[in-house]
Formats: structure tokens, C-alpha cells, sequence
């Protein structure tokens, strides 16, 4: 951001509040077996940058991409599915 002052004033009040509660989460995840061990704090960055960045090439591409064939919650699920699940087949 162009404006240091507004992007300190964003990170304080908002993303790092919502970021700090999903490392949180997933660091409770992985202390229960839930989750693999990771960076808590990375990974909640890496998870909220994929969704943000989902979001923004549906928005930018608009009805010519194929993420506009998907509602929010489908994309939603594919995205969580892809965070979750990766690109590794599982199968044979």
C-alpha cells in the first residue's frame, strides 16, 4: 500500500486480528492430531492469501473465467478442498 499509515492502521485493526485467530485455530487443530505440524502463523497467511486471491481472479476475470460458472459457496469448498487435500493424488 501507497499510505503507511493506512496500512498499519488496516493490519492492526483488522487482518492481523483475523489472522492471529486463524493460527489459533489451526494450531489448536494440530496440538489435537487434527492438522500436520506446520508454522501456525505462515500457514494461516499462506490459507487466507489463497482464498483472497481466489476471489480476486473471479472478480477481475468476471463471467469469462470459469470461476464464475461457481457460486461463492462452491468456490468456497473448492478452495478449502485444495488447502486441505492439494494437488497429490491419493489414489494408486
Amino acid at each position: 500500500m501507497r499510505d503507511e499509515e493506512l496500512r498499519r492502521h488496516y493490519a492492526e485493526e483488522f487482518f492481523t486480528p483475523v489472522l492471529e485467530q486463524v493460527g489459533d485455530y489451526i494450531k489448536s487443530a494440530q496440538e489435537a492430531g487434527t492438522y500436520r505440524k506446520t508454522r501456525s502463523n505462515v500457514t494461516s497467511r499462506v490459507m487466507w492469501g489463497l482464498m483472497l486471491g481466489t476471489m480476486m481472479v473471479r472478480e477481475i476475470e468476471g463471467n469469462d473465467g470459469p470461476l464464475s460458472e461457481l457460486t461463492v459457496d462452491e468456490l468456497a469448498n473448492e478452495v478449502i478442498e485444495f488447502a486441505f487435500n492439494g494437488l497429490i493424488s491419493r489414489e494408486g
